[in-house]
């Protein structure tokens, strides 16, 4: 059964906070991965969409930064 926007949204800010301390996001970018993928009930699809927009936003905010 697919995940709730609320589900997803809970897990997202737990996981938020278990990463909350990571300072090199290349060197952590496979454990990253690897932790955050069961927080999205395991499939593929969405995992793939939601790192997409987390990649577009991040670049987003650097340009804003910038």
């Amino acid at each position: 059964m697919p995940l709730t926007w609320n589900e997803i949204r809970d897990r997202a800010t737990a996981f938020a906070a278990e990463w909350r301390h990571t300072k090199d996001e290349d060197a952590d970018a496979k454990s990253f991965l690897d932790a955050f993928k069961p927080k999205l009930d395991s499939d593929p699809q969405r995992v793939a969409f939601l790192f997409g927009l987390y990649k577009h936003l991040t670049e987003l905010e650097e340009q804003a930064l910038a």
